[in-house]
């Protein structure tokens, strides 16, 4: 371990060492053993060694991949030669840097065949200290494999925004369709505010209500096998449908009108894996309205009300989200 210490100390990543007395017999338990070692304590993957002889073979489990990698290193009778332990160092400090990086590691669980070998490329065979600065997290994918496809994903929520220096808060449904890309996303988001009632004068209540339809982008941050983070930016345009309701027959409502501006912000997304492709998610965001409408309600000349919309506007939403793969 002295040596996978001293080849991770550069990383930015918490490696926690646990003694484990043997390694299970099969294939199979060995991954059940890594799934539960993984849930236990959080982690992006599971590595361990097993010593025969001057050999080392290196497991590695990325749970959330559903993917596992094999390396042997060495070979003969004795003790593992002290070119076995850096090899075996090197092909740790690669599988930490590729995941961090988003890669893909090993093969597919399924693809293992029943002897549970997989030759190490030709990489690891260099014993000279020039050639370990070579590794590459390249060496760690399987090389016939295609890159990974995107995810689709949709959601449906409730959302709260607050349109106005005001306690009250404006309600509506928000709908969500997107794509995923490795550590990218980009969603279209539709919203359908409900009805906002104002009395604005002893005859009239002023009927307000938002719609938005805008685009996001940005990345994703992994923050546990379950829990992901999305930072991005939202760009679109808002409507706001304005009516009036007579409160005496003296008063006679205005016609419908809708003002339509165009709204920038920042948006964060939290989103927890409930099952394999579900998942709730919570959003935060701010929208920034450009010249946002003021609606004034005349009642008789010189006396009418204002119902006045803010130009910067938070919004939170809470909702389950659906993906075309799995979240975990």
């Amino acid at each position: 371990m002295d040596r996978v210490r001293g080849q991770t100390s550069d990383l930015d990543a918490d490696i926690t060492v646990h003694d484990a007395r043997s390694v299970a017999p099969t294939y199979e338990a060995r991954m059940r053993e890594a799934d539960a070692a993984a849930k236990r304590s959080q982690a992006n993957a599971v590595i361990w060694f097993r010593v025969v002889g001057a050999s080392i073979t290196v497991y590695v489990a990325v749970p959330a991949q559903d993917r596992v990698l094999v390396r042997s290193l060495g070979g003969g009778s004795g003790k593992p030669s002290s070119a076995t332990l850096e090899a075996a160092a090197l092909v740790v400090r690669d599988v930490i840097r590729a995941l961090g990086q988003g890669a893909t590691v090993g093969e597919l669980r399924g693809e293992r065949d029943a002897t549970d070998v997989q030759p190490p490329p030709p990489l690891y065979f260099c014993a000279e200290p020039a050639c370990w600065d070579r590794a590459s997290p390249l060496a760690l994918t399987s090389p016939a494999r295609p890159s990974q496809a995107p995810t689709f994903v949709s959601a449906a929520g409730w959302g709260l925004v607050r349109t106005r220096d005001a306690s009250k808060v404006m309600h509506a449904l928000e709908l969500r369709l997107g794509a995923r890309y490795e550590r990218l996303f980009a969603t279209a988001a539709l919203t359908l505010g409900a009805i906002d009632v104002e009395r604005v004068t002893e005859r009239a209540d002023l009927l307000v209500r938002r719609h938005s339809l805008a685009l996001s982008a940005g990345a994703t941050r992994v923050l546990s096998r379950d829990v992901t983070i999305d930072v991005g930016l939202t760009a679109g345009a808002v409507t706001f449908v304005r009516a009036t309701r007579s409160l005496a027959p003296a008063f006679v409502p205005t016609e419908t009108r809708a003002h339509t501006r165009l709204l920038a912000g920042p948006e964060a997304r939290l989103s927890c894996a409930m099952a394999r492709t579900v998942a709730v998610v919570a959003t935060l965001g701010v929208d920034a309205i450009l010249d946002p409408p003021r609606f004034e309600v005349v009642e008789v000349p010189g006396r009418s009300g204002v119902y006045g919309l803010a130009s910067l506007q938070p919004r939170l939403s809470i909702g389950i989200e659906w993906s075309s793969s799995n979240f975990r």
